[in-house]
């Protein structure tokens, strides 16, 4: 029985390919609706790839109400917030040792594992200003803790495209007692 998987862009959920064998990104996906969009009768338009209960799943575009619309991710640069309900990937900015520590759930490192998708690129900014740009950092989110040294001393803020929706960015200091 053939395995048919979707590859897609990650920082969009687009679906860019349908095939046994793809390149990139990619889920698998059932096999009567791959021949549908391999045959033509349905469009790689008609649908997008989002990330939901920690795990990248396939979402048919006509089915998105308004609510569900709300909690997919976006495209566009957000600040990532000091609070979060759901801490999935946490930035430590440790003043007092002028370093950062990423910390990423094991959920999350698992699905990048299993669909290749790892890297997300960060924009530390001045804070509260995120066209005063002062470092980026690509973190590679298969691997569950980072340490980066450098422009973590002064108050900033961390923007990020909303891909997996759970980010917080904490400030630390003097955590050395």
């Amino acid at each position: 029985m053939p395995n048919f998987f979707i590859a897609f862009d990650e920082s969009t959920g687009a679906v860019t390919s349908v095939g046994q064998n793809v390149d990139g990104k990619s889920i698998v996906v059932d096999d009567e609706l791959a021949l549908k969009i391999i045959n033509g009768e349905r469009q790689t338009t008609e649908f997008s790839v989002i990330w939901k209960n920690d795990k990248f799943v396939l979402k048919d575009n006509s089915q998105i109400d308004i609510v569900e619309h709300e909690k997919t991710t976006s495209t566009e640069f957000y600040q990532i917030p000091a609070e979060s309900t759901d801490e999935k990937i946490v930035f430590e900015q440790h003043t007092d040792e002028n370093k950062w520590i990423v910390k990423i759930n094991d959920s999350v490192v698992v699905a990048m594992k299993e669909t290749g998708a790892v890297a997300q690129r960060f924009y530390i900014t001045e804070y509260n200003q995120p066209n005063v740009l002062i470092d980026t950092v690509l973190i590679n989110l298969s691997e569950g803790l980072h340490e980066i040294k450098g422009n973590a001393e002064s108050q900033c803020s961390v923007y990020c495209k909303n891909i997996y929706n759970n980010y917080v960015h904490k400030e630390i200091k003097n955590a050395t007692v």
